[in-house]
């Protein structure tokens, strides 16, 4: 297992709190809009580059339980990676909360071509280190807004703009994960899927931020790393 420190802040809490998140399961959600049209762009985009859909979604891609980090600086072996914006849900088992996260299921498009499975083990799922409560998001939590932007050449792009609404909520991903995988959700870090770009194509660039934006609570969470492609090895 791994285990995660990160901050949970309550709503109407001055201070955030240290918690420790132990991560046994990740489960990386597809297919997962609410919106068939959106589904559809974004099935496009992916045949653009070579990956096929699944036959019937919305589906799980498991990943080792290591694979996931707060690092701002992760490390790939080729240079068309790119990262999509989640939500992350973090159940716990000796409470009823459930601690909500912002992350990035990063991914290695060149392998996708061939196994989408191993494509997202090539590469780590990056977290932030902020957490809310499910809890206190229930009232307004389509209305919760996620972006991201993605830097190629110099350049800061939007990618991705959208709002919560347009993802499946968490109560149907924990049945999705109930239903598909063979232990509770407790200690599964579960990533929600995301949703089509901005862009015309998938962008490969050298950074990727993240942003979960609450407008009723008016707060926000962050995430951005940067990418580079592992050459340290000498050329024959």
């Amino acid at each position: 297992m791994t285990t995660l420190d990160l901050q949970l802040q309550r709503q109407g809490a001055s201070n955030s709190e240290s918690v420790s998140v132990t991560v046994d399961r990740i489960a990386n959600c597809g297919w997962t809009g609410r919106n068939d049209e959106e589904i559809r762009k974004h099935i496009e985009e992916l045949e653009e580059e070579g990956i096929e859909a699944p036959d019937e979604f919305p589906v799980i891609y498991p990943k080792p339980y290591h694979l996931i980090t707060t690092s701002d600086d992760v490390e790939v072996i080729s240079e068309k990676t790119s990262g999509e914006a989640e939500f992350v849900l973090f159940p716990q088992a000796d409470t009823d909360d459930v601690y909500v996260g912002l992350g990035s299921d990063h991914t290695d498009r060149e392998m996708e071509t061939e196994s989408i499975v191993v494509a997202k083990s090539l590469c780590p799922n990056v977290v932030g280190t902020d957490l809310w409560l499910l809890e206190d998001l229930q009232d307004h939590w389509d209305q919760i807004e996620l972006r991201s932007w993605t830097r190629a050449d110099g350049e800061r792009i939007l990618y991705q703009d959208t709002t919560l609404e347009a993802i499946l909520p968490p109560a149907d991903l924990f049945d999705l994960v109930e239903e598909t995988t063979t232990s509770p959700t407790e200690h599964t870090a579960i990533f929600s899927g995301s949703v089509g770009t901005e862009t015309e194509d998938l962008i490969h660039g050298d950074a990727f931020e993240v942003e979960l934006h609450d407008p009723v609570l008016d707060r926000t969470m962050r995430v951005e790393y940067e990418v580079s492609v592992l050459d340290w090895l000498a050329e024959d």
